[in-house]
């Protein structure tokens, strides 16, 4: 499986885990635009949001590609 996670949707998820609030994490995570500040709750929720889409899809295509294999597998066995 490979999600492709950027630095600050890896953070996002790794502070969720850790029990830290949305206020928390948007004090520890760095602005993209380089300003000094916090970000807002709403846009770690999309941050978070958006990784757990990219992990979810990625275990998707990776169930699908042991269920080709295993259909794959079971039509070679079929006597032919």
């Amino acid at each position: 499986m490979s999600a492709s996670l950027n630095e600050r949707e890896r953070l996002v998820l790794r502070l969720r885990q850790e029990g830290y609030t949305l206020k928390e994490i948007g004090e520890k995570i760095p602005r993209r635009d380089g300003r000094h500040g916090s970000i807002g709750r709403e846009a770690i929720r999309q941050i978070e949001s958006k990784a757990l889409r990219k992990i979810t899809y990625a275990m998707e295509r990776e169930d699908s590609r042991v269920f080709i294999a295993t259909i794959a597998k079971r039509t070679d066995d079929l006597p032919k």
